[in-house]
């Protein structure tokens, strides 16, 4: 993920803000998710909602190219 989020980033396509909220979920979740195998309840619910803005912020961003 982190590889995908520097292209993005090193050729200004995406807005910073989009990239901001990928690269919290990439550190923050994605990260140590890889050496989890059970999300508790709360945990499970604030990725999904970080990943909802994150859609959110991306939805916002390509239709203002639009």
């Amino acid at each position: 993920m982190w590889k995908l989020i520097d292209e993005l980033r090193n050729r200004n396509l995406v807005d910073s803000k989009v990239l901001a909220i990928l690269d919290q979920v990439r550190q923050l979740h994605r990260n140590p998710l890889v050496h989890k195998i059970f999300l508790e309840m709360d945990e499970a619910i604030n990725l999904f909602d970080i990943a909802k803005g994150a859609m959110n912020a991306m939805a916002q961003h390509i239709s203002s190219c639009s």
